[in-house]
């Protein structure tokens, strides 16, 4: 599908259209994210055109959470500006599309606006899918209240939750003497206690 080299320099270069993509195309503006992980996507393909970065790796360069790495990218390959190409046994290759053709494809209904994601929407939807894989079947209004009461304290406690629960899975750790925990959501409840007292101003 993208055939030919120098993506970077075709979006790189000339970054007006990237910078104002809602004017030039049907696509709104990018986010702040899908344009960092574009703009790395771009930068670390080059002129081959192929980017095979792990999302650890892309996730520490962006300063963003593997999972919602994960979650751009999809946007991104929805959106047709990524071809995404799964190699079996390895880290899948991203191809950024080239520009001209892009714009071509896209140039149905120009100045369709910008939509920018909030950075506390963004956080919420990756702190939530950590947390539902610990706690299958919980609702999210209550913890999405707790989530915007305190959203720093939040984050750590589950990230606590994370660590205790792989500790107390893994045989590795069996010399500290931690159980698996029995009761995830009383676990997490205790420890938002713990942390909400310990942080408070």
């Amino acid at each position: 599908m993208f055939n030919g080299k120098k993506t970077m320099r075709s979006w790189g270069t000339i970054s007006k259209e990237l910078d104002e993509l809602g004017r030039y195309s049907d696509v709104p503006n990018l986010t702040k994210a899908e344009r960092a992980i574009f703009s790395h996507v771009l930068r670390t393909a080059g002129d081959e055109g192929v980017c095979n970065r792990g999302v650890k790796s892309m996730a520490r360069i962006t300063r963003t959470h593997p999972k919602y790495v994960r979650y751009v990218v999809a946007r991104l390959v929805r959106k047709a500006l990524l071809e995404k190409m799964v190699i079996p046994g390895k880290e899948s290759e991203l191809r950024p599309c080239r520009k001209i053709p892009w714009l071509t494809d896209h140039s149905g209904r120009a100045g369709a606006g910008v939509i920018e994601e909030d950075s506390q929407e963004a956080s919420w939807k990756v702190v939530w899918d950590r947390l539902r894989e610990m706690m299958p079947g919980m609702a999210p209004l209550r913890y999405r209240k707790l989530f915007e009461q305190h959203p720093a304290v939040f984050e750590r406690v589950v990230e606590d939750l994370e660590e205790r629960v792989k500790r107390g899975r893994d045989p590795r750790y069996a010399a500290d003497r931690l159980p698996p925990v029995q009761d995830v959501v009383k676990y997490f409840e205790r420890t938002w206690q713990m942390f909400l007292k310990a942080n408070k101003r």
